[in-house]
This record gives C-alpha cells, sequence and structure tokens, in this order.
C-alpha cells in the first residue's frame, strides 16, 4: 500500500496522532530496524497520549478555573497550617471516588482559591470533569435562566460535572438565596457529586452545610453535622424579665453551677434532670415568667474555636 493514501485515510478518520507518527516514521531510516508490531505500537502510543491531551485541554477549559495552580507547586514553608501527607491524601483524587466534599477554610489571603484550583487542576488531570463557580454570580443568573429557557440546560451542566469547586459561596446572599444554595446543594448531594466550597467565614459554612469536618494543621478534630456540632447539649436559653436574679437563684442549686448570661443578656443553663419542662416549673414557682425557653445552641466559629484552642494548633 503507497504511504500517500494511508495518510489521507489517517485524516480522514481524524487519527491525528497516528498521522503525524507515521509521518515522522517515513523520516527515519532507522525505523526499518523495528517489527511491524514495535511499529503499530508506537502509532497507537502516539495516537493516545494525543487524544488524552486533547481531553485534558478540553477539562481544564471547561473547568474555567479562576487560577493557573498545580499542586506540585504548592509552598509548604508558608504558615497556613498545611500538612503535607494530607495534601498528598487529597491529591490521589479518592476522596472524589469516594463522593465525599472538601471545605477550605482561613483567613483572606491564605489561599484558599490557589488550593482549590490546584486540587481542581489535579481532578482534571486524573480524568475528572470539574467547573468553578462564584455562587452569588450563578444565584444572578439563575431567574434571567428561568425566564429565557436556560434553566434546564444550566442544571444539567452541573449534573453532569464530577467536582464542583464554590468560591465564597454565601458572601452577599439574601435569605432567599441562602435557600437557593442549600437547595442546590442537597440536589447535588442527591447526585453523587463531589462540592469544593472555598470560605474564610465560617458563618457562610454553617448557612450552607448540613455536615462539616474540622481539620486543624491537618488532622481530624471533629465531624458532625451542624445541628450536632452548635447545639449545647443539656442546656437551655431563657429569656425573662430580672435575668440576673434569676441567675443567682439558678447559680445557687447544684444542678446549675455552670449558668451564666450570654452577650445578648438570655439565660443560659442546665436544667433539673435535662428537661426544660422541669427548668419552667422551677422558675415560675421561685415568682419568674420565663417568655422563652429553647435549646441553647453556639455558631460554628464558636465551636470551631474551642475545638482547636483558639486556632492555636492544640486541640481539645
Amino acid at each position: 500500500m503507497l504511504h500517500h493514501p494511508t495518510l489521507d485515510k489517517l485524516q480522514s478518520l481524524r487519527l491525528r496522532g497516528m498521522y503525524h507518527a507515521l509521518v515522522e516514521q517515513m523520516q527515519m531510516p532507522e525505523i526499518a530496524t523495528l517489527t511491524f508490531e514495535e511499529r503499530l505500537g508506537l502509532l497507537v502510543d502516539r495516537e493516545y497520549t494525543e487524544r488524552e491531551e486533547r481531553r485534558l485541554t478540553t477539562r481544564l477549559r471547561q473547568a474555567k478555573l479562576r487560577q493557573a495552580a498545580c499542586l506540585e507547586d504548592l509552598d509548604y514553608r508558608q504558615p497556613r497550617g498545611l500538612e503535607k501527607s494530607l495534601m498528598t491524601m487529597l491529591a490521589t483524587c479518592q476522596w472524589i471516588r469516594d463522593r465525599h466534599n472538601v471545605l477550605i477554610t482561613g483567613p483572606t489571603g491564605i489561599g484558599k482559591t490557589w488550593i482549590a484550583c490546584a486540587l481542581g487542576q489535579k481532578a482534571c488531570r486524573d480524568g475528572f470533569t470539574v467547573l468553578y463557580l462564584r455562587l452569588p454570580r450563578l444565584l444572578q443568573e439563575w431567574p434571567i435562566a428561568k425566564g429565557d429557557g436556560r434553566y434546564g440546560k444550566l442544571m444539567a451542566t452541573l449534573a453532569k460535572t464530577d467536582v464542583l469547586i464554590l468560591d465564597e459561596p454565601a458572601n452577599g446572599l439574601d435569605p432567599a438565596g441562602i435557600v437557593e444554595m442549600r437547595d442546590l446543594m442537597h440536589r447535588l448531594s442527591a447526585e453523587s457529586k463531589t462540592v469544593f466550597i472555598s470560605s474564610h467565614l465560617l458563618p457562610e459554612v454553617q448557612q450552607i452545610c448540613t455536615r462539616v469536618a474540622i481539620i486543624n494543621l491537618g488532622k481530624l478534630v471533629k465531624e458532625a453535622t451542624i445541628e450536632e456540632l452548635t447545639s449545647r447539649h443539656g442546656e437551655f436559653a431563657v429569656t425573662l424579665d430580672r435575668a440576673e436574679q434569676a441567675l443567682a437563684l439558678i447559680q445557687a442549686q447544684t444542678w446549675g453551677r455552670d449558668a451564666h448570661l450570654d452577650a445578648d443578656g438570655a439565660l443560659i443553663t442546665p436544667a433539673p434532670g435535662e428537661r426544660g419542662r422541669e427548668l419552667n416549673l422551677f422558675l415560675v414557682k421561685a415568682g419568674f415568667a420565663p417568655d422563652t425557653i429553647t435549646q441553647a445552641t453556639q455558631d460554628l466559629e464558636q465551636v470551631f474555636l474551642h475545638l482547636t484552642n483558639g486556632g492555636s494548633g492544640e486541640v481539645k
């Protein structure tokens, strides 16, 4: 068979890698020393490599990563509390195969977006589809997409993505936006999609997540639901008149020695038998009329500081 018709057919079949490899072989006199199987193997390897490179280029383009970051360029000398063993584990992308989510928190300028983009780039290299989004902008587009008929296509794009990177997910959102954000997270979770969240505000995390893992200096400190983390087990928040007098009375009881007033003047106290009904009866009999008695809670930032000893790295 003549070489030129073969080259034309390779181009027609869009086997560009094999075409370029065959052209190079035709210009190499020493190629005749290889067997047919060896030469064919070189052609197939070239085609496979070029196809994988094109797929990677497409995945990176579609990912729309904000920064051109790479895990191999990560500088562990910066005081960011990153452990190389943890990042090495994340670089395997096993967390994507296990359908786990990743949350990156820290102060502004610490490099959260860069790390998220670096992990997203590694996911692209390992064959996963990735999409970087700033959530406030996405939620602004939703009403427009519903109006012009693009909503279904937009949701289909999110559904087909293996890894979704959400940067500053609740920044500037109103309550309705928070609700939409939660709804999106639930839908993605139901479809076993992996979600990256990059935020420096723990209240944002508390608003949009249902379960979190707290990692301090590369070590898992706590994993639980938001409700489990923020509820003060056995404690109640009581609003009532003469709160200071009620506090003094409760602190005189063996079960109420840890009672205190919070910053808003609410009485935070244990209850007899850990039952709110018994606490209400105690206060009423003592001449107080509670306005509300609810389960005491704390925000996620307080929980984080408590578990990490104020961010010092010493785990409590």
